[in-house]
């Protein structure tokens, strides 16, 4: 689907109200990961919302009311660690923004063997600053994406058969359902924004 035709089928204008869900609500997330541009459109659709529920005579009924009004606060409510929604990490994603946007976080100075910030946190988007010193072992997710991008330090990772070697800058999606396990091939370990979107 074109831009103008996803503009057109009232999709985004459902996300914004909160009527999306299960696999159209998977899919628009994921669409909107990869058209930020389309991030210029709901926030224009949430400020019109915004502005238009407070001078509006139209009878909503009390499910929508409540819904509008959940999104409205949450556009207001302050976060501690403000990201948009076109900051979700993708192949397009800069190493040296984010390394920038989480400089402020520390890990601890004695380090488990990975140690995870939490930057983001939504129903179904999750970011974390990572470090890991040695490994990631095997493991496989049924309900959510996973990727990362690399800040620092170098490492291999195991997609099924396949193995890729990692180095900053780089960005990696995992398919669902696949055995994944991480090697880091750094002495220091590596850094990484790690992101989990949920279906």
């Amino acid at each position: 689907m074109d831009f103008q035709t996803l503009l057109a089928s009232g999709v985004v204008e459902s996300y914004c109200l909160g009527q999306l869900q299960g696999a159209e609500l998977k899919k628009f997330v994921l669409t909107l990961a990869n058209h930020p541009e389309l991030e210029a459109q709901v926030r224009s659709i949430q400020l019109s919302i915004s502005k238009n529920s407070t001078n509006s005579e139209t009878e909503l009924s009390l499910e929508r009311k409540k819904t509008l009004f959940e999104k409205i606060r949450a556009m207001d409510e302050p976060k501690a660690q403000p990201v948009s929604i076109s900051e979700l990490i993708n192949s397009n994603s800069c190493y040296i923004h984010w390394k920038a946007k989480t400089s402020h976080l520390d890990f601890p100075g004695v380090k488990a063997p990975v140690e995870l910030i939490s930057i983001r946190m939504e129903e179904k988007i999750h970011q974390f600053l990572a470090w890991v010193k040695e490994e990631v072992e095997a493991e496989v997710h049924t309900d959510m994406i996973e990727s990362f991008l690399i800040l620092e330090g170098t490492c291999e990772c195991k997609i099924a058969n396949e193995i890729r070697s990692l180095t900053v800058g780089n960005f990696l999606e995992i398919p669902m359902e696949t055995n994944h396990s991480i090697k880091v091939t750094s002495p220091e370990g590596i850094i990484a924004i790690l992101q989990r979107i949920y279906l």
